[in-house]
């Protein structure tokens, strides 16, 4: 364990905790605004399937 890279395994984990918070955040502020509806829902279906 003396090769253990504190500092990177201490920036993915903060990474990771960040971006899901931000994903979480984002959501909330769309649902408050309206923005996450069942138009949203079929938008994004729609663009999956013809992915």
């Amino acid at each position: 364990m003396e090769d253990f890279n504190w500092g990177a395994f201490l920036g993915i984990t903060l990474g990771i905790i960040c971006g899901l918070t931000g994903l979480w955040w984002g959501r909330r502020a769309a649902a408050k605004q309206r923005g996450l509806d069942e138009r949203f829902d079929l938008i994004r279906t729609r663009a999956r399937a013809s992915s």
